[in-house]
């Protein structure tokens, strides 16, 4: 059975949509702050990558992080991790471009992404870009 959404069904829900926020705000006592992946990504552009590579890297970080945001992976995976996962993703796609990836494998003989942040393994940046990927091969 399909149900129309009526003009007075979409304002009921909106109502309850917005009762229900501002139980969850004031539960939080309405300090809520959210940490957003484009910090680390920055960070790490302009501490780490070569003066070549750094604006095209970052500027592809930023476009794959707030693709990140139409799928829910910000509430699976910490922001350092997604920062990291599009950093990878901005070096592949210039790999898979012809150009120079840009991003160095290791740093101080660490593996790169050790440098966003310490707890992070290369298996959390592979499930990331794996559930991105529906993004890129969905058709419209």
């Amino acid at each position: 059975i399909r149900t129309e959404l009526t003009l007075e069904r979409e304002a009921l829900y909106r109502d309850l949509f917005e009762e229900t926020e501002y139980k969850v705000l004031e539960v939080l006592g309405f300090d809520f702050e959210c940490e957003l992946p484009y910090t680390p990504i920055r960070e790490f552009c302009k501490k780490h990558l070569p003066l070549t590579s750094r604006d095209s890297i970052f500027e592809l970080s930023i476009k794959f992080c707030n693709d990140s945001f139409k799928i829910p992976l910000c509430l699976y995976f910490h922001p350092k991790i997604l920062a990291a996962s599009c950093i990878h993703m901005a070096a592949l796609w210039r790999k898979n471009k012809g150009i120079d990836c840009g991003l160095p494998l290791e740093i101080n003989g660490h593996p790169w992404f050790k440098w966003v942040d310490s707890s992070i393994e290369q298996r959390n940046i592979n499930e990331v870009i794996d559930q991105m990927r529906v993004l890129y091969t969905q058709q419209p």
